[in-house]
């Protein structure tokens, strides 16, 4: 039996680790997370659980700060063997370089982490296997790369239930009682800022979008609704509503066996009156979709997001017909937009009466469209690299734009300019002053605000969460 140690920064329920974690279980090993920002001492916490594995799902970005407490591990405790998978794994897998990396995972995880924890006496003996999906360094500094990759997991149905114990068992992460589920894997779009294409470039096209069975999600549900206290569910599928005839069907049951609140994902060209009648009554709360950029010739040409003004438009009158509140995904700062155009887009939330408006800073991430047009612009050096990638989408911007001071203040008052238009003549005053923590601290309030009112979760609760994740949202 081995014991595994998961390390996380943002304080969140993340599927990924559930998954994982529930495999590695099922396997007869043992798991553990721990937040960083709630240890006191790392080393300490290390002695007391003696771990042969520390591992972390990561984020580009945040993948610094994982990376500095691995290397802080592996000074004090050189037999522990550091695994890393996640997003900045499988897309940046040349960080297993890195000397605090022994071994990473590349995309889906489930079927090959058996294989690895059964072959961790032969790596820590130096005898490197082949193991799908995994990197693996000897002690010698050589990284020997898998043969093959598996392919994508068809049938999600024969996966594990999520292993929630490892979040539950922090009591403030028991307390929150919406619960993340998801119920399909995959994306059939080429979105000029996202990995998707990358990603169907490594593993393969066909096949890349599976929906888990309607009866297999509700079993799921039955269970968690049986052993914790819960008030509402969150599909973070990001293409829930994609499939017609197996949403209709799922709904219909939820309706009948749920039927408690639920949040859920789509896109602004797939939900017409049908699918907004039958989520409005299957007790949907609220649908979130992506705006991403107001001017409807750069969403389509440059960001290949083939949604136009008028499909936005038309879903947005939907959704106000069937009194179904929606949250709207923004970027500003994109390559080469002008602030002008970021102006459409606060206009474009306006004109639709974007119930819980969200906004994020462009993060180039290297290997992507939207990167590879920056740098062709001039806005990002041709030596950009993924460490450069700030923290968080909500601090600054990294490109070289005549207009980006003007456009990060711009993000601050997003929310603000959308819910409360009358301002706009104020907020495009205050952009032109110096980025300041005043800005900063505005923005924290009504992004929470706003995130409080669209996941309708508990005040103190999501007061708390807000305060502990505030460097995510405002800058040093």
């Amino acid at each position: 039996m081995k014991k595994i140690l998961f390390l996380q920064e943002l304080e969140f329920e993340f599927l990924g680790v559930m998954y994982i974690s529930a495999v590695i279980k099922n396997a007869g090993h043992n798991c553990k997370l721990l937040f960083l920002n709630r240890i006191k001492n790392l080393d300490d916490e290390i002695k007391k659980y003696q771990p042969d594995i520390v591992a972390a799902s990561i984020m580009t970005g945040i993948h610094k700060n994982i990376i500095s407490a691995f290397a802080q591990i592996k000074k004090n405790n050189p037999n522990i063997i550091t695994l890393a998978g996640g997003a900045h794994t499988t897309f940046f897998p040349e960080c297993i370089s890195n000397p605090a990396i022994d071994a990473i995972c590349l995309g889906e995880g489930e079927k090959s982490i058996k294989t690895f924890l059964d072959e961790l006496d032969n790596i820590k003996k130096n005898n490197i296997p082949d193991i799908p999906n995994f990197y693996i360094k000897s002690k010698d500094g050589e990284i020997k790369k898998c043969s093959q990759f598996n392919k994508y997991i068809l049938n999600l149905d024969e996966l594990p239930f999520p292993d929630r114990e490892i979040y539950y068992e922090h009591k403030f992460m028991y307390n929150i009682p919406t619960r993340s589920v998801i119920a399909g894997r995959g994306c059939p779009y080429k979105c000029g800022f996202c990995f998707n294409e990358k990603y169907t470039e490594l593993f393969g096209k066909k096949q890349y979008c599976r929906f888990r069975s309607p009866q297999n999600i509700i079993s799921e549900m039955k269970l968690i609704l049986s052993r914790y206290p819960t008030n509402s569910f969150h599909f973070m599928d990001d293409t829930f509503i994609m499939n017609k005839k197996w949403l209709l069907e799922f709904l219909e049951i939820y309706r009948k066996e749920i039927n408690i609140p639920f949040i859920c994902l789509g896109t602004a060209n797939a939900i017409d009156k049908e699918i907004a009648l039958s989520l409005k009554k299957s007790n949907c709360h609220s649908i979130f979709f992506g705006i991403e950029a107001g001017n409807e010739d750069y969403r389509i040409k440059i960001l290949n997001k083939p949604i136009k003004n008028s499909d936005i438009i038309n879903t947005a009158k939907i959704l106000k017909k069937y009194k179904l509140p929606f949250k709207a995904f923004n970027i500003l700062g994109f390559p080469g937009e002008t602030l002008g155009q970021c102006w459409e887009t606060v206009k474009l939330n306006i004109q639709i009466k974007t119930d819980y408006p969200w906004c994020a800073l462009f993060a180039p991430y290297p290997g992507t469209k939207l990167c590879e047009y920056a740098i062709q612009l001039g806005e990002l050096p041709k030596n950009y690299s993924p460490d450069e990638i700030p923290i968080s989408f909500h601090q600054r911007s990294i490109l070289k734009n005549q207009d980006i001071k003007k456009i990060e203040n711009l993000h601050k008052f997003f929310q603000t300019a959308v819910l409360l238009p009358f301002t706009m003549p104020l907020i495009k005053l205050l952009i032109k002053f110096p980025a300041n923590k005043l800005f900063d601290y505005w923005f924290g309030l009504i992004y929470f605000l706003v995130y409080y009112r669209a996941e309708k979760r508990n005040f103190t609760k999501t007061l708390m969460f807000g305060l502990k994740n505030l460097k995510f949202l405002i800058k040093k």
